[in-house]
């Protein structure tokens, strides 16, 4: 390795493929860098796509990885499997902290070496200034809802150092991660009869009962008031992931001359990258709102097959109802009728075969006012008569002076 001090400068690593500007580093004159976007990978909305770099020095040995942001959602009060997504594509992991995501990276990038072993972690965490900018960007992102508590900002970078062998050759491997996580909480009060209950030590064992219907139950101090989590997710978002691999016997020159120097200056997107991004969030926001669009009109065309239906259900019903109403008043009839047929039997045997076979065709006489019969398909008590029009209904009906009210045939 040459002696000579490494000069370092900010650069802008454009896509060979598209010519494109997608990010900005700080790194050594003279190394070599290429750019690899996985549009296919979607990261979450502020990172639709992954990218990554990697900056070789000039002699192959040293190699500087950067990999863009992720972003997670791990909901407490739904299960999910790792990596599944919602809408929006964002997705859900159990992500616990930096550490932990890190214990389980490596391994994954560090496939096939021997030896694996973590030397040396050190804590890279920015200041209490940014600590609270960014917990004041969280409440102005998620509003001024009092029933929406951001509980806490969690920010915590680290740089972690591991020794390995590759081939027999002894490397170090410095890794850089910031973790951002904002808890969300929406609160909603538990019933006042409840809460009323909950410190009155006559009421304990029945308030404590009601209080197993409301999961996360817990008395705020500062709202003074008995509330219980309605919903709660935590947002996570891994930024800043850097990493240097090196030959053993460079490493401690190469992490303070090299990559310290890349890890404080930061990485940005540059504008090609944050167009580009915009424009795919824009084309996935349009296709999430068509999706949600047709989902819509999907719910209301079966909405509306089940309401004809229904309908249709109904109109059935309502037939069958007309239909036993009309036998059970026909048999009615007919026992009445049955009851005086000692008095005329062909007479009656006659009216009886004339009544079932008006029921069975849905028929109903009616007498005019100069006795004429009127044989109507219907099953209404009444009718009403103009010219040679007829008009039912099951209930009395004025149609005006030039219509002539049928009587109902009396048998």
């Amino acid at each position: 390795m040459s002696s000579e001090p490494i000069k370092m400068k900010q650069v802008t690593l454009k896509e060979a493929e598209t010519g494109k500007n997608m990010i900005i580093q700080t790194l050594p004159e003279g190394w070599k860098s290429t750019v690899t976007t996985y549009r296919d990978r979607y990261r979450g909305r502020g990172q639709p796509f992954l990218v990554t770099t990697k900056t070789l020095s000039p002699d192959g040995r040293t190699a500087i990885f950067y990999n863009s942001g992720l972003h997670y959602r791990d909901d407490h009060l739904e299960s999910h499997k790792d990596y599944s997504t919602d809408l929006y594509g964002i997705l859900y992991r159990k992500i616990l902290t930096t550490e932990k995501y890190l214990e389980a990276r490596v391994p994954q990038d560090l496939k096939g070496v021997t030896n694996l072993r973590l030397v040396k972690q050190s804590d890279w965490s920015g200041n209490a200034k940014k600590q609270e900018e960014l917990r004041q960007k969280k409440e102005k992102e998620y509003g001024d809802d009092p029933n929406t508590v951001i509980d806490r900002v969690y920010r915590k970078g680290i740089v972690q150092e591991y020794a390995f062998e590759r081939d027999g050759y002894p490397r170090r491997r410095f890794y850089s991660c910031l973790l951002e996580a904002t808890e969300i909480a929406i609160w909603r009060d538990i019933p006042y009869l409840i809460a009323a209950n909950l410190n009155n030590p006559f009421m304990a064992d029945i308030s404590q009962l009601a209080l197993q219907a409301y999961p996360y139950a817990r008395y705020d101090k500062q709202l003074r008031k008995w509330i219980y989590t309605l919903s709660y997710y935590v947002d996570w978002t891994v930024r800043q992931i850097l990493i240097m691999d090196v030959p053993e016997k460079e490493s401690q020159q190469m992490y303070s001359s090299v990559f310290l120097p890349a890890v404080n200056a930061g990485t940005g997107y540059a504008d090609d990258l944050l167009k580009e991004r915009d424009e795919m969030q824009q084309a996935r926001d349009k296709k999430n709102q068509a999706k949600r669009e047709e989902l819509s009109r999907q719910r209301d065309a079966k909405r509306a097959e089940e309401k004809r239906a229904r309908d249709a259900e109904e109109a059935r019903r309502e037939r069958d109802r007309q239909t036993r109403e009309k036998l059970r008043q026909t048999q009615k009839e007919i026992d009445e009728i049955r009851r005086s047929a000692y008095e005329n039997t062909q007479k009656t045997q006659a009216k009886v075969r004339e009544m079932w076979g008006d029921t069975i065709r849905g028929d109903t006489r009616f007498v005019d006012k100069y006795g004429d019969e009127h044989v109507i398909h219907t099953y209404d008590n009444y009718a009403y008569k103009s010219g040679s029009t007829y008009v039912t209904s099951d209930s009395p009906l004025d149609h005006g002076w030039d219509w002539e009210e049928l009587e109902k045939k009396k048998y």
